[in-house]
């Protein structure tokens, strides 16, 4: 990192460390719990803490502004045309700006943690995990358009290529053997 300091790095190392901890650490205790445990239960209690680890973030957000997507004049004149309509629709409103994204990974959440009672094995659970990163792009690709800067950038296609062709050989095996999910 060019021009970090050794703050920054130590808050960047620590966030990639709980990242994959709690994606690695998800799919096992959800297999885990399925012999105790209901999914809804399951699912509740996971909300829940995550609720709670997200909470006081939620609060300094919302003291230190007024909940507007674009707060300076500066970055709302940056915006493109297409942005600054998508903008509208919410008027600033950032918490009806999160109902559709979050409506769609409240299903999808529960969708994924109901696999493991059907037989879904903990691997193929983390590979659908880290293979979301794909649609997360695309979408972002569909719906801002200042990301489709990205698409043109060849260590950015380069950077995808290896990510995704990691994932698979990480998980080839599994999932090409009999009886496999």
């Amino acid at each position: 990192m060019i021009g970090t300091s050794e703050k920054e790095k130590a808050a960047a190392t620590i966030a990639v460390a709980a990242s994959a901890f709690t994606y690695g650490s998800v799919p096992i205790f959800l297999r885990f719990f399925r012999d105790y445990l209901d999914a809804w239960t399951v699912n509740a209690v996971r909300y829940t803490i995550a609720a709670l680890i997200l909470l006081p973030f939620v609060l300094v957000l919302r003291k230190k502004g007024d909940g507007n997507l674009l707060r300076d004049r500066k970055t709302r004149e940056n915006r493109t045309s297409a942005g600054k309509d998508s903008r509208r629709l919410f008027s600033g409103n950032i918490w009806l700006a999160a109902l559709v994204p979050s409506v769609i990974n409240i299903v999808g959440q529960v969708l994924w943690a109901l696999s493991p009672y059907y037989e879904v094995e903990a691997a193929t659970m983390t590979f659908i995990t880290k293979s979301s990163f794909l649609f997360t792009v695309l979408f972002g690709f569909l719906l801002i358009p200042s990301e489709r800067l990205l698409a043109k950038r060849p260590t950015f296609l380069i950077g995808a290529i290896v990510c995704i062709g990691g994932v698979m050989i990480m998980f080839l095996q599994k999932m090409l053997t009999e009886g496999g999910s």
